[in-house]
């Protein structure tokens, strides 16, 4: 596979986050769609588990001297939310995962519904990505199309690739404590304020990085007095510029071509010491993602156990913060940002 891509396939027997023993046969998987995957066996596959997070989205939020902020000129989706970028891309994943596992899937024998369970946050990126995800995972393999597509009207188009499935989620957004990053917590969130301002590691590497953050300041309009802060800019930039929209650019001037280029390098780089320290947290670990790795392994059991050896495939659709604590959780990350695209874990039993 490509430099781009890496894949992990081990046994993993520890204590993770939920109290519980985990022995889960772990795949990760962080590959561009449109490169395939080289045949694999599958034959002894029963249980397939995907946690992934949302497409391609816009920016959450912009600081003051953002010259992209126009939310009618430059994001008409609105503000964090996927894009049509991010929409294609889920369709293609859903596609790419029904080409590795199409054999798996071609045994159902019951109602999909029955065999299949989704479930999202209920922000709306993430509820759109887990339904089109399952829309390219459940429609017939690419190559059974080339000789057929033409000869199908709009409607048959339409059904033999879109299947309805609920997606189950809670409402209102983040208020579910098994998939939102932010659901209600007081001893998380007092975790996470004591992490960013007493961590002595986060600490150290702000202070060695002061006088950048107050000049990025001073562009930004607004202060950046956090590591925390230093990763939603970098996120910011970072999705403005998949669009071709630079601050260097004209009528705007933010600053120099050269300069946003070592800030977004610098940004960067916070950002992954961020992500490397601020989630190798046991507690942050057991409180936000507890519930979701009892669950995984609650649905192994449950199968293995003869309980519910219907349901073959559950998929959780979250956001980047989840997927990173997953991976500290099991003690498999590998040191890189979870990019705002796409970042699938296949947890396979």
């Amino acid at each position: 596979m490509s430099r781009s891509s890496y894949q992990l396939n081990k046994k993993i027997t520890s204590q993770c986050a939920s109290g519980a023993e985990c022995a889960l046969p772990l795949v990760i998987l962080q590959v561009p769609p449109s490169q395939c995957w080289s045949r694999h066996d599958i034959s002894t596959l029963r249980l397939l588990q995907i946690v992934h997070t949302h497409g391609d989205r816009t920016p959450s939020h912009f600081v003051h001297n953002d010259p992209y902020s126009d939310m009618s000129r430059f994001w008409i989706e609105g503000v964090n939310q996927l894009t049509r970028k991010g929409r294609n891309r889920m369709f293609e994943i859903g596609q790419f995962l029904n080409e590795a596992y199409s054999d798996f899937l071609a045994r159902r024998t019951v109602p999909i519904e029955q065999f299949m369970t989704v479930r999202s946050s209920g922000s709306r990126r993430c509820l759109e990505s887990a339904s089109l995800l399952a829309t390219g995972l459940l429609g017939p393999p690419r190559q059974e199309q080339l000789g057929r597509w033409e000869n199908m009207s709009e409607y048959e188009r339409l059904s033999t690739y879109w299947q309805p499935i609920p997606v189950k989620s809670i409402y209102p957004k983040g208020t579910d404590p098994l998939l939102d990053t932010i659901a209600p917590c007081p001893n998380a969130e007092a975790e996470f304020t004591e992490m960013q301002f007493k961590n002595e590691k986060l600490r150290s590497i702000y202070n060695e990085n002061r006088d950048f953050l107050e000049e990025v300041s001073m562009y930004a309009g607004e202060r950046i007095n956090s590591l925390k802060s230093a990763y939603d800019l970098y996120q910011e930039l970072f999705i403005e510029r998949q669009y071709d929209y630079y601050w260097w650019k004209e009528p705007f001037n933010v600053w120099s071509e050269d300069y946003e280029a070592y800030a977004v390098s610098k940004l960067r780089e916070l950002s992954r010491l961020y992500w490397s320290v601020q989630y190798d947290n046991r507690v942050l670990q057991t409180l936000r993602i507890g519930l979701l790795l009892k669950e995984l392994n609650a649905n192994i059991a449950n199968y293995i156990s003869g309980r519910a050896t219907r349901q073959k495939v559950f998929i959780y659709s979250t956001q980047d913060t989840k997927i990173a604590l997953l991976l500290h959780a099991f003690a498999i990350y590998n040191g890189y940002l979870v990019p705002p695209e796409m970042c699938n874990n296949l947890m396979k039993a």
